[in-house]
């Protein structure tokens, strides 16, 4: 069930996810792409659930697709339910994914929320709706007994881990990727809750290396989450105060399992748990798991009635007290996730001012110099630094390429991180037309505002201009001097997470997480084990280019020679890279065997098991006796039973056809003979009963039955 036509939100079951994402796999292909552990990694179902079909655990990733592959683009996870039984977290997450998806492909430009189009553009967005799919499917917290969120190999025993395929699920697919950020919903009370959770960690020894991001995120992700009705914002601590201490929590494990590792002991379960699982599987690199992982404790409700989920209006306005509910209220949270996996700058109006760059027009070059440009820093919570920056195009160092090839160009290169086919700063020589220094972002200033007007321009500058208001002496630029121009935004945000009091963290090492690295450590660097997936330091983020002729040249066609060499090799690098790691891409029929041929073929393979125990309980009961054509007909027993004489012969009819026991009958009249001795006890209407020989046989002492085949 979706919201409702009001647009209620109601609790969706397994199989309405499981329609969900089918229906939009086929809706949104370029954007959506759905997986099963059971058919990727081979885990086994836990049991049956909708219409007798075996449990998935199914995931899946929203980015857009026409850009990828795209290594350095940074992933993000989220997990419904753990515990099956803690209901608001799959409704969330998958109402979450309807949004992003259904306002990206929104036809009405005015309508589009470019906040949200951002998010699918610069995020891969992984999201597990029902980890414990078996707990979910029936209301329980554990999965056949055992608890997944005690599963992990985080400061437990070896014996104790990875029981479920809840755990499995997770930990294969954690294997594979390098999530800078999760979030992971349960319920019994209200909180959001981040590291140290486990007993190695009790307090006051459970602050960790990354205590100032954890602390500064949650609150932030709390403020922007809100209130409804008499339910209070949600109160942030460490987990092990908060709700309480957990060894093999999945928590600990996605922050600390590839660099705590004296807590991390490979898992040896029992075959009796889906013959167990390969000790090798929970040896980790030193890049997986370095998560900045929170956990969402949604309602004390474990499964608070649907009247309390709000409504799909109120996601965008969170001072909405009254209409607000779990499920709005933590769609909103997994938004505030998705945007804080990375920093990012946005120019107002950036395509519109691209557009006018790429144009051979000498009026929108000036145009451009002398533009007021506004930005905002997003993804961030504090901006250190932002700078209007700009550099005279080197040609030589490019080939003789035009800064053009670049802006023209820039939805194919997706403005990610792309080594060797993005602007490299460190070849020009750039010049600060504007600086603003220590500015709080808006998740500081106004974390309650309408989602809609994410954008709001918060710093603004132009460029210097030789004999106008804004000429600065030696720095700035003569128009018509005929240099190519290149205008970049940058920023610096959050180096106070990065200036950890390590006295205080146990173990006393500085930050670990690739969120705070990857934002101030230019030398932060990793990628998974099969390359496809990677995190890239940075001390600047910049945004898209914008390139200003300044006065047309004369080289158009070395610049458009050099251009066209520099798509093609980045046109082979794709293919190379789409060839290397399928998995990146959005492969055409990649969702049909999630959801038709495998379980269409379970149910072809239980309808054909049981026609042929049909069959053989047929063949058991009648066949030996009456022959193929009344067995197909379907006889009863009542039937055969009616059918027979006074004197216990039954007529076959004469079919010529008909074979019993290998002997053919033919218009003879041939016939089988019953002769019952029964007990005088036995009531006269039962006396041409036919008994099998099984019956026979457990009947012994109540009766004796002989029968023989007589061809008279």
């Amino acid at each position: 069930m979706a919201a409702s036509t009001s647009g209620v939100y109601q609790q969706l079951s397994y199989g309405a996810i499981v329609k969900l994402l089918k229906a939009w796999s086929v809706k949104y292909p370029n954007l959506i792409k759905v997986y099963n552990a059971q058919d990727t990694f081979g885990i086994a179902s836990p049991g049956s659930c909708d219409e007798f079909l075996p449990c998935k655990q199914y995931y899946f990733r929203i980015t857009n697709g026409e850009t990828l592959p795209d290594i350095y683009r940074p992933e993000v996870f989220f997990s419904g339910a753990l515990h099956g039984n803690e209901r608001v977290g799959p409704t969330a997450v998958m109402e979450f994914a309807r949004i992003l998806l259904e306002n990206y492909k929104e036809e009405d430009v005015a309508k589009q929320d470019i906040w949200l189009k951002k998010i699918v553009d610069t995020r891969s967005i992984y999201i597990m709706p029902s980890a414990n799919a078996l707990g979910y499917f029936a209301n329980t917290r554990e999965e056949n007994g055992v608890d997944p969120n005690r599963d992990f190999p985080y400061n437990q025993e070896p014996n104790k881990c990875m029981k479920t395929t809840a755990a499995r699920a997770i930990n294969e697919l954690w294997r594979k990727h390098i999530f800078q950020l999760s979030l992971t919903f349960h319920a019994g009370e209200t909180s959001i809750d981040y590291e140290w959770g486990a007993y190695n960690h009790p307090p006051p020894y459970d602050q960790s290396p990354d205590e100032r991001g954890f602390k500064q995120l949650a609150e932030a992700s709390s403020n922007f989450a809100s209130r409804f009705g008499n339910v209070k914002q949600y109160p942030t601590d460490r987990l092990g105060r908060d709700p309480y201490d957990v060894n093999g929590g999945m928590e600990d494990w996605a922050y600390a399992a590839s660099w705590e590792t004296k807590y991390i002991f490979p898992c040896k379960p029992s075959t009796a748990f889906f013959n167990g699982y390969p000790i090798a599987k929970t040896k980790y690199n030193n890049v997986s798991n370095r998560a900045m992982n929170f956990l969402v404790e949604t309602s004390v409700s474990k499964d608070p009635p649907s009247s309390t989920y709000g409504t799909r209006a109120s996601v965008f306005i969170p001072s909405d007290r009254n209409n607000n509910g779990h499920v709005s209220r933590n769609i909103r949270l997994a938004l505030m996730m998705a945007e804080m996996v990375q920093p990012y700058i946005y120019i107002l109006n950036e395509n519109q001012l691209i557009e006018k760059s790429n144009t051979n027009n000498v009026a929108n070059d000036l145009e451009l110099l002398k533009h007021n440009y506004v930005w905002d820093v997003g993804g961030s919570y504090m901006v250190d630094e932002t700078n209007l920056v700009w550099a005279y195009w080197p040609k030589d160092l490019h080939d003789g390429m035009s800064c053009h090839c670049f802006t023209e160009n820039h939805e194919t290169f997706a403005s990610g991180h792309r080594p060797g086919y993005e602007i490299d700063p460190s070849k020009l020589h750039l010049k600060v037309a504007s600086s603003i220094k220590n500015s709080p972002t808006r998740w500081i200033n106004q974390p309650d505002y309408k989602i809609t007007k994410r954008f709001l321009g918060q710093f603004s500058a132009k460029l210097p201009i030789a004999g106008t208001s804004t000429d600065n002496g030696g720095d700035s630029i003569t128009v018509g001097d005929g240099n190519e121009i290149v205008v970049f935004i940058r920023a610096k945000v959050d180096s106070t997470w990065g200036k950890e009091n390590t006295a205080n963290a146990f173990p006393k090492v500085p930050p670990q997480t690739h969120v705070v690295q990857s934002r101030i450590n230019p030398h932060w660097y990793g990628k998974s084990d099969d390359g496809c997936h990677g995190v890239q330091g940075s001390k600047w983020t910049y945004s898209k280019p914008i390139c200003i002729t300044n006065s047309r040249g004369k080289n158009e066609k070395i610049e458009s020679a050099a251009c066209n060499k520099f798509l093609n090799q980045f046109e082979t690098s794709q293919k190379t890279l789409a060839l290397q790691c399928p998995d990146q891409m959005m492969s055409e029929g990649s969702n049909n065997t999630i959801f038709g041929i495998d379980q269409a073929l379970f149910l072809i393979l239980t309808v054909a098991i049981g026609m042929v125990s049909l069959g053989l309980a047929c063949y058991c009961k009648y066949f030996r006796r009456y022959g193929c054509w009344h067995c197909c007909r379907n006889k009863t027993l009542d039937s055969y039973i009616k059918s027979t004489d006074a004197d216990g012969f039954f007529d076959d009819g004469g079919d010529e056809n008909c074979r019993i026991n290998n002997l053919t009958t033919g218009n003879d009249g041939d016939r089988i003979v019953v002769r019952s001795y029964q007990d005088s006890t036995l009531e006269e209407e039962s006396s041409n009963t036919i008994i099998s020989d099984e019956e026979e046989e457990d009947n012994r002492d109540a009766k004796q039955i002989e029968v023989e085949m007589v061809t008279q």
